[in-house]
């Protein structure tokens, strides 16, 4: 359960670091395309360039899911739903949202009318969790394996992205959204690969990003020029949704600095100036060691392309980094699978000048191991996160690391199967109640089909 403070030395691009923090050109999202213009749930209809928009027809949960109750005492930690049953959702391997209501909302990769997945929503209703289905992946046209987090537009609707399935069959940008007692899904975008010389990308690895405009913005794992990823924007203008795509990840040929990144993996990190936004990724592949690399997305003030800098590239005893990154006070932090003293995974730290250290190994006794997710900063002093296996019962855990490293503290060892679940792979976040933290587990449960959970941390 008690990792061990290194210091070891990532390494990172000094000069690119500094380019990417104090003299990044991406313009303000109004400059690059027109904002979208606001829309009421009231007047959602038509899709803007859907492939489908079926309905499920009124969300009316599933009849033969039990509703969730407690399996241990509240004060101490809950179980919100076990996935798996009959039509239910399976798998989910992104992290979850939660509206203002305290309603929360996620997607599974598997499972459901169709078996392409599910998105889902959970409420609390005379003392119980209840889920309902608000959709099914996998009709005709449809996406299929949905693995990254939703997001919420301006108006409460769903965004998010399926890893296959579409026209083409190689993922989508979907939106689900509610109008007069039904849930709806329309695909705004099939992406079509390399065929026909489109190069738009294929298989988006995470959700999407949104901005202050309501400009959305997403990658793609394969696909594009190299075939080793895309970055695309999604924006609303002339009374219908268009995609855009901005860059290619990967190089070949004259030109190429040599640690360019490679198949990108989690969603975005968007952090917005009064002048600027600022844009930070990882990718599975490329790096000086093809281990893996953390990068900044930037523009040319004169062509106005798009292009990735690598901030850090990971040796190949260090990655590859998972989830993306998130930032807390001018500083990068993300988590690799594997590497680090016991090839468990390690959380890392980028600082504004470029200095890459690790915060913890994983791998110790009773320690996580292999964490897959995206780590949570609720502005405690901490960063929380989970680790797909470990622990005291080899099944993942929940663990809480001070930003100044060392050993982390395993708030929750999971069970595995017939219990509380096991594997963990996404995000979690807070919930319901200041300190109570909520998350997904991919396998495990009742059910074996994967778990919510609820722990509180203080």
């Amino acid at each position: 359960m008690r990792g061990e403070t290194v210091s070891t030395g990532l390494r990172a691009t000094l000069a690119t670091f500094i380019v990417a923090l104090l003299m990044a050109t991406i313009p303000a999202a109004s400059q690059v395309t027109s904002a979208r213009p606001s829309r009421q749930a009231t007047s959602i209809g038509a899709p803007a360039r859907g492939t489908n928009i079926r309905p499920d027809g009124p969300a009316t949960g599933i009849p033969a899911a039990p509703p969730a109750t407690s399996i241990r005492p509240a004060d101490e930690d809950e179980l919100l739903w076990n996935f798996g049953n009959g039509t239910d959702g399976s798998g989910p391997q992104g992290g979850l949202i939660v509206d203002a209501g305290g309603n929360i909302y996620g997607t599974t990769y598997s499972g459901g009318k169709y078996g392409g997945g599910t998105v889902f929503g959970l409420t609390y209703v005379d003392g119980v969790w209840q889920e309902f289905i608000l959709w099914s992946f996998g009709g005709t046209g449809d996406g299929i394996q949905p693995n990254g987090t939703l997001i919420f537009d301006s108006s409460g609707n769903l965004w998010g992205t399926t890893y296959g399935g579409g026209e083409y069959g190689l993922g989508t940008v979907f939106e689900v959204y509610y109008h007069e007692g039904v849930w709806y899904e329309v695909v705004q975008y099939s992406f079509q690969g390399n065929d026909k010389g489109k190069h738009d990308g294929r298989n988006p690895l995470g959700g999407l990003a949104v901005d202050s405009y309501g400009i959305f913005w997403g990658t793609t794992e394969f696909g594009g020029e190299y075939d080793e990823g895309t970055g695309f924007q999604f924006y609303y203008l002339g009374g219908k949704w268009n995609y855009a795509k901005l860059w290619d990840l990967g190089c070949e040929g004259m030109g190429c600095i040599g640690d360019e990144a490679e198949n990108p993996t989690g969603e975005l990190l968007i952090q917005e100036t009064e002048d600027d936004e600022y844009f930070y990724g990882t990718s599975l592949n490329g790096g000086e060691e093809d281990a893996g690399a953390v990068f900044s997305l930037l523009q040319d003030d004169i062509n106005g392309d798009f292009y990735d800098v690598t901030l850090l590239s990971f040796r190949t005893d260090e990655g590859p980094p998972v989830g993306g990154v998130i930032m807390v006070e001018d500083h990068l932090y993300g988590m690799t699978e594997r590497g680090g003293t016991h090839d468990s995974g390690i959380v890392y730290d980028l600082s504004r000048l470029g200095h890459g250290r690790v915060l913890h190994n994983f791998g110790r006794k009773y320690d996580g191991i292999n964490p897959l997710g995206r780590l949570f900063y609720f502005g405690d002093g901490f960063l929380y996160g989970t680790t797909s296996g470990g622990g005291q019962y080899g099944f993942g855990t929940v663990f809480q690391l001070s930003l100044g490293g060392g050993a982390d503290t395993v708030l929750y060892s999971f069970q595995g199967p017939d219990d509380d679940g096991s594997s963990p792979s996404g995000s979690v976040t807070f919930c319901t109640d200041a300190g109570l933290l909520c998350g997904t587990t991919s396998g495990g449960g009742k059910y074996n089909g994967g778990t919510v959970f609820a722990l509180y941390t203080f």
